[in-house]
Parts: structure tokens; sequence; C-alpha cells
């Protein structure tokens, strides 16, 4: 607008200048029609715009001139939106020459009206109001409008001031738009009409003003001093009453001297009956509603000197009612120029703070509960120079017998929240009595634990250290779950200099089901007791800590280290007995240890990536293990994990940086020893996995008691794991894969039940069991791989008279399977079989070439063991398969090949082919 105001007072004083200019004419009539086109060049020289009056121009030079002119239009940018900047339709001026000489120009007549203006701004910048004169070079377009004027002007001199006398003012139907096409805002001023009116210099002048911005209607009415008042010979007054969408606006007073803006003593004030009725024009230009809170009343003085320190004082601002919100704020400040000398006194009440979730769920969505009264007392003080400091606050809420919180203290520095002094105090007599106001404002439940009482004091700032002190919990009883704390912690930015006792007791975690939103687990008894200490600035130690939940115990020291870059933590645990069933206990009807019943189609498992394939393509969440670097060692005397049951396990994780390393891996299976190392380093552009694992008479009965199979297996198991690989998610590692993996068991047996329920009774009769037992005698594999490809070396079992071969491949890169199986041996026929397709979706035919290792695994460990994994090839001379495999690589070359035979499984292709879909679902997890 300021811009606009500019261009048109050039344009008017241009024709002003050319009234005076012809003054010494004044005996002369002159036509100035005749001197149109040296105007409009004159103009166009200045600005280097297109100018032209296409109207005719009316004048009467002499002691009494007028001059009109109609139809007036300067061009606009050649980037602009449209040929024209400003349209003029008319403009006239009627005005005694000779009384500039002789005193206070007489303007008799100034009236302006039907003005259509466009002030834009590009995509580039640019804007409209940027003007070079014809011939120069073209200033940066980019640049905003500074301000000054071109062609001279008077200067910061001193002198007495000209005031003019203004009889008749009229601006009508003026358009101004604003444009930027950078923001893609646009805003429309119109100006209904301004009037201003005065015969002497010593007469107050009426102001009159209707206008509206983005159909904001804007009205104005009242007196604006006498015009002589403003060179400061007297005191300037002004008295205007206005209104602005619903603001009743109202400003009165006087400047002593308006010249030197000293003396001033001007009241302002500014009312609504209802706030909320802003908000359809907040809106327009904010984005924000404005809340229906009632009438809001506004009113302060301006009192000072503009130069030496413009004060506020008797600031009285008000909103709201006593029914619903009511705000108050009463003082003043010394520097309003400087926003210094703050001083204002603020209340805030509330009779029920539940009254407002309307309010607030329109606004931000989230309802407020209907907690009781809340009453809010500070005091503002200070500048921005110096900090603005609250002061005295008194701050509570809600009702004894549902929660009461109660806060007092300051900040020193508000605004960078620095000098915190603060004491909380919150009880409760049953935690349980909000469930009901806090569902109804959020939609959630609060679970009836008990009593809660709440103390603490925060010092500090955010910037620097924020501490807290004294603090004081209590939350619950012993019967649904007791969570108490005391102590104190230095800086809680930096989670350093504690000295904090923690306690968590509950019979049963599943009460906090209503507060977690989604059921919890019945997990429970739980004894949770820690003790946190460290210095300030130092790192935090929680030592002793002791937990047990159930029958599991866990207990030893934690550090929490915040004070680098990255957290670190160390921990030294120990368990006498884990079970992590305690953690998890099995859903209601219990879990399937033994996996899917059913005697399983013919695959088609689902893949993650919804393209057939099983092993999943998602990126590894890597992100994750560069958030922090750990140093976690572990023993455990016995533990029970998800499938195994270990006992004297050692367990050391490190995670540096984004790489995690589990050395040493060390357990006792059974009689047999596992020792093993795993490393993921993902600190890598291209994530690297090795997996090193040895297990020696592994007890097949504690490798699998997790899954159900405690009494339903026997035997031992070795096996030796090697495999290294790269990749940004596991089905890029599995493709990179090179190692060794080796499995072998020997007089084992399965309950033929379970084996039954896990693979179907067709598949088990291909084996022979002996009093309800399915025989594995002797079972060998051996697969070494390179770049994703798992070539069968060795591939053997005997089961009671029964012997099968394996050969051929599994490719990793796209799952493939390409495994022959050949049986011989008891009461089934030797049909030779092909195993093709995929791990997903396998396939299985007769072939008299080869036999899958795919089925075998599937069928004779009936997804128990992995059927794709580690299998023993080199074996020891003193292995107890050696002499079976022996006996059977002796009988396969002494016997001829046959395909012929009586069977006791009426279709073994269709038998294997679904324990094989079975067997890969169960090892995968596909349903």
């Amino acid at each position: 607008m300021k811009l606009f105001l500019k261009i048109l007072a050039g344009i008017v004083g241009v024709l002003v200048l050319a009234v005076a200019g012809v003054v010494t004419w004044a005996t002369t009539m002159l036509d100035l029609n005749d001197y149109k086109a040296d105007i409009e060049a004159q103009v166009e020289q200045a600005t280097g715009r297109s100018f032209t009056i296409a109207g005719p121009i009316e004048n009467e030079i002499g002691l009494d001139t007028r001059i009109k002119v109609t139809d007036i239009t300067l061009g606009n940018a050649d980037w602009g939106s449209r040929p024209e900047m400003v349209t003029i339709a008319n403009f006239e001026v009627d005005l005694k020459p000779l009384s500039a000489v002789f005193g206070s120009p007489d303007i008799v007549k100034l009236h302006l009206t039907g003005v259509d203006a466009l002030i834009e701004t590009d995509d580039q910048g640019r804007q409209n109001t940027a003007m070079t004169p014809a011939g120069e070079a073209s200033a940066d377009e980019g640049a905003a409008d500074t301000g000054e004027t071109h062609g001279g002007g008077h200067g910061g001199g001193s002198g007495d001031i000209i005031i003019p006398i203004l009889r008749d003012v009229r601006v009508a139907d003026i358009t101004v738009t604003l444009a930027d096409a950078q923001t893609g805002e646009s805003h429309q001023f119109v100006l209904d009409e301004l009037t201003l009116s005065s015969n002497d210099p010593n007469e107050i002048v009426p102001l009159s003003l209707k206008a509206a911005f983005d159909a904001v209607p804007i009205t104005m009415n009242g007196a604006l001093g006498k015009p002589a008042a403003i060179s400061g010979s007297e005191p300037w007054t002004i008295d205007i009453n206005g209104d602005l969408a619903g603001l009743v606006l109202g400003i009165g007073g006087q400047i002593e001297n308006a010249a030197a803006a000293e003396g001033i003593d001007i009241g302002v004030s500014v009312k609504s009956a209802e706030i909320g009725d802003l908000s359809p024009i907040v809106e327009q230009f904010a984005g924000q509603k404005v809340p229906a809170l009632g009438p809001m009343d506004l009113g302060l003085k301006l009192a000072g000197d503009a130069g030496d320190g413009l004060a506020v004082q008797d600031f009285a601002f008000s909103l709201g009612t006593d029914a619903l919100l009511k705000v108050d704020v009463v003082g003043g400040i010394a520097d309003a120029m400087h926003a210094a000398g703050i001083n204002l006194d603020v209340a805030v009440a509330s009779p029920e703070i539940g009254l407002l979730s309307p309010i607030a769920k329109d606004f931000s969505g989230q309802g407020v509960p209907a907690l009781g009264p809340m009453d809010l007392n500070l005091k503002v003080a200070g500048g921005l120079e110096d900090g603005v400091a609250v002061q005295d606050l008194a701050f509570t809420l809600g009702k004894a017998e549902m929660l009461t919180v109660l806060a007092e203290g300051g900040i020193a520095d508000a605004i960078n929240q620095a000098g915190i002094d603060i004491k909380l105090a919150v009880k409760s007599p049953e935690i349980g009595t909000l469930s009901a106001p806090v569902k109804e404002a959020v939609g959630q439940e609060v679970p009836a634990l008990g009593p809660l009482d709440l103390s603490l004091a925060v010092n500090g700032g955010m910037a620097s250290k924020l501490s807290m002190e004294n603090l004081s919990l209590s939350l619950g009883t012993a019967k649904t779950l007791l969570v108490g704390a005391s102590g104190r912690v230095d800086d809680l930015m930096k989670a350093s200099g504690a000295d904090l006792g923690v306690s968590v007791d509950s019979p049963d975690l599943s009460v906090l089901s209503k507060l977690a939103g989604s059921p919890v687990p019945p997990i429970g008894p739980v004894d949770v007791d820690a003790t946190i200490k460290g210095d300030a600035g130092q790192p935090m130690t929680i030592n002793p800590f002791t937990a047990k939940i159930a029958d599991s115990d866990i207990g030893g020291s934690i550090v929490l280290d915040m004070t680098g870059a990255t957290p670190n933590i160390t921990a030294r645990l120990s368990s006498e007995h884990f079970d992590t069933n305690d953690l998890t206990p099995p859903s209601e009807g219990g879990s399937s240890a033994g996996g899917s019943s059913s005697s399983a189609s013919t695959g088609g498992a689902s893949s993650d990536a919804g393209d057939g394939r099983i092993i999943p393509g998602d990126p590894l969440p890597l992100d994750g293990l560069k958030a922090v670097n750990a140093d976690i060692e572990y023993k455990a005397k016995y533990l029970m994990a998800a499938v195994a049951e270990l006992t004297d396990m050692d367990l050391k994780v490190k995670l540096q940086d984004g790489a995690v390393s589990i050395e040493p891996l060390d357990a006792k299976i059974g009689g047999g020893v596992l020792d093993g190392a795993i490393a993921l380093d993902g600190s890598k552009e291209t994530p690297s996995l090795n997996i090193n694992i040895k297990g020696t008479k592994l007890d097949l009965a504690s490798l699998l008691a997790g899954a159900g199979f405690k009494d339903k297996i026997k035997g031992p198991i070795d096996l030796n794991i090697g495999l290294a690989g790269a990749g940004q998610s596991p089905r890029a590692i599995a493709a990179s894969l090179d190692g060794r993996s080796q499995i072998s068991l020997y007089g084992s047996r399965i309950l033929k039940k379970a084996f039954e329920e896990k693979v179907g009774s067709t598949v088990a009769g291909l084996l022979a069991s002996e009093g309800g037992w399915i025989v594995i005698d002797c079972m060998v594999f051996d697969y070494p791989t390179k770049s994703g490809l798992m070539e069968t070396k060795a591939g053997y079992v005997a089961s009671g008279p029964i012997t099968v071969v394996t050969s051929g491949e599994i490719d990793l890169n796209d799952e493939s399977l390409d495994l022959n199986v050949k049986p011989k041996g008891g009461s089934i026929a030797s049909v030779p079989l092909v195993v093709t397709g995929t791990l997903g979706s396998p396939s299985v035919i007769p072939d008299p070439v080869n036999i899958g290792v795919g089925i075998l695994a599937g069928v004779l460990t009936g997804g128990i063991a992995p059927a794709l994994l580690a299998v023993v090839g080199d074996l020891p001379e003193d292995h107890p398969c050696q002499a079976s495999v022996k006996r059977s690589q002796e009988q396969a070359e002494q016997e001829p090949e046959s395909s012929t035979g009586s069977s006791a499984v009426e279709n073994p292709v269709k038998a294997i082919e679904e324990g094989v879909g079975g067997a890969l679902k169960s090892i995968f997890g596909s349903d």
C-alpha cells in the first residue's frame, strides 16, 4: 500500500507541479491539451513506462486555477500480468496559486476517483514498483522497494512546516490488488470513499473513511485535529472511532508537539462482543480460526516521546467469561519502542477446564478432560534486552476427589527458557477416577491402579542444564501396580548426575492394558528395583539392578552415557533362571509348537514382497544400530530361549557405529556344547553378515524344547555353520552367501504322533518306525555355498531298512530348487524323484535321476531342524554315521536299479510333495 500511495502521489504531484508551473501565465489562457504529449513524454522518461492521458484536459488558469484530467494510464512492467499498472478515471484539483506565496496553500478541491492499481511480484521476485528512468541502466529488478524517491524533493534540513488548507478532499472508488506469484497469494484493498474537509488550518479536520480489505469492512469516522497544530505550535488532537470487521476501535487524545512527536498522550481501545466472530477474517488471512471464548476488551494509553521512550500505560486486556474461561492482563510497558520495562499481571481462570474440550477438539482434534477448575496467576517483567521473566507463577488445576495439580515458581528468561525454578505437585486418591473424563476427551482409558502422589522441582535452562530435584513418586498399589521413585537428576537433557531409586511391583502387567490402549499379556508377578547414580557431566550407573518376572530373574549393572554425541550403554547382566516365555506368554488356547497339523498341500507359500519369494526383500532396519553404542555381557545358568533350552550360557554383544557383533555365543544344550559368533556390520555402505556356529552332540530334546518337542524327540545333533554375505536386505545377503553348512543326526527318534501332526501321516509312512517312534538312525547333509548357490556335497538318511541319497542345488538368488531324492529299502517303492520350483512353491515329480534335499529335510525333520541349513559332510572316522554310510553305499553299488516293488505308500510322490510343502512352510514361517 505504501508503494501504491507513493506512485499515486507521484502522478498527482506531476499534475500539481504542472499547475504550479503555469501560475506565471495567469494572465494568459493556455490550453494544456497542447502540451499533453510533452507531459506524457516527461512521465515516460521518469518512470520508463508508458503513460497516456486519453481524456481531455480541462483547465482554467488564474487566481483561481482548476485542472481536471480523465482517463489516465501508467503501463506495467514488460513481464506483468496485464498491460496497465495504474488507471485513473478522474483527477480534479482547484487551488489558489498565490495563497502559497502569502501563507498556507489553499486547496479548494482535490478529487481522485476511479483508480485501479496492480502491485505484483513475479515468480522470480521482481516487483513492478521498481522503475528505471528511460535511458538509465536497469536496477536489480529483484530488489525490494526502499521507499526512496527520485528527482529531489526537500532535504532533511530544518524549516517551517507548510500546512495546506484542505477545503474539499475526496478519494473514492479506489481498488488496489496485491499479487505475489511466488507465494500464490492475492489480496485486494477497496477504498469506497475517504473525505477530509477544512476551511482553515486552525479548524478541526473531519474524517470519514469507508473501505474493505479482502471483503473485510473498515469504517472510520472522527476528526484529525487542526492542520496548523501539526507544526507544533499547539497540541494536535485526534478523535477517531471505527469498526474493523466487528472490532470496535477508538483512538483519542493529543500530541503536544506533533512535528517532534513529543508529549504523546493518546488512548486506544479495541472491543469485540464475541472474539469468535473474527474467525472468518483471521482464517482468511492466517488460515487459523479464532475460538468463541466470549467478549474481548483492550484498552491502553500511549504516553511520552517517540524518541526518548514511548510508554504503554494503563494496559488492560480482558477476554472471555467467568462461566467458561476468563483471561485478564493489566500493567504497562515503560519503553514500548524497545520492549523494555514490561510489567504485566496475568490471570487465567476457568470453573471447569473440560468446558474447553469442544473448542480444543475443533482446533487440534484433541479434547480437554473435565478435571475441574483451573487458576493461573503470574507476572511478566523485564524486557527483550535484559530478558523477559515470568515471576510469581501460581497454577492450580483439578479437584481433590479426582486430581489436583499445583505448580509455583518462575522463569528468569522465558524467551530463552533459562532460569527455570518451578515446583510441581500432583495428587490423586485413585488414578482410575480420571478414566471417564480422559476417555471422553481423548478416547483413552486410565486403569484403576490406585493413588498417585508426585512432587518434584525443576531448575536451570533448556539450553544449559535442566535439573530435577526432590523427586518423590508413588503410584498404585501392590495389588495392581506399584511404581515408586525418589531422588534427583542433575542434568535431564544429558541424563547425567543422578541419584534415584526406582521400583516397580505388579502381580500381573495386564492391568496396563487400558493405559496402553491394547492388550498387555498377563506377565507377572513383576518385581524390579534399581538404583541410578552418577556425577554431573558423567555417565549414569544403574547398580544394583534386579528384576524378577514370574520365575525368571535378571540382574547386574547398567551404565548409561549420554555425554557424547552418541548414547552409549554398558551392561553386565546375569540370570540364574530365565524363560523368555515369561515375557511373552502363549496366547489363550496355547501355541502349537509343532506348527500346522494339516498334511499340507503342494505349496504356494506367500511372500513378503508379493512375488512368491520367501526370503524378505525389505531393507534391513540399520539406522537404529547407529543411534546408540553398546557393550553388553550376559550370563545365564539356565535360559529357555524361543526354541532351545540352554545352560551355562555366555553371551557378549557389542554395538559400535552401526556394527554389531555377538561373540562369544557359548552355551550347553543337553550334554552338548554350542559355541559361535555372529557379526552384522551396518556401518558399511553394503552391510555384511558373518555367521560361525559349531555344535557338538547337542541334545535334540533340549534344542527343540521351546517348540514343544521336549519329550517328543531324542538323540544328538552335530552342526557346523560358516557363512558370510553382504547386502541391504535379507534377500540380498542370502544371494551373496559364501561358506558351508553341515548337519548330522544319529541314533535319533521322533514321536510318530508328533511327526504326523507336523507333516501328515502319509509322509510318516515313508519312514521306519518302532514302538510309536520314527527312526532316524543317521542323517548327514553338507552344503558348500558360493554366491548364494547351495550345492549338495553329501546327503544321506538311514531310517531302519530305508536309505535315501540326496543330490542337487538350491539357488538362493531366485530361491529355485533343483534337487533329487532316491529312496531304497523297506516296503516303499524305489521311485527316484526330482524337486523343482521354488522355496515358496516346490514341485515333486517322478524322475529316475536325482532326489531332493528339500524333501528329506522336510520329511525327516518335519521342519524341526532347518532342512536347508547345516549338515556334516566330512565325517570323522569314528562318527556313528560312518558305518551306516559305508553299508548303504555298498548296498547301492551291488543292488540293481528298480522302480518296482510293493509299497505301503500308495502315492510316494504325493506324500513327499506334501511333506516338502509343509516342511518349507514351517522353516520359513509361512502359513
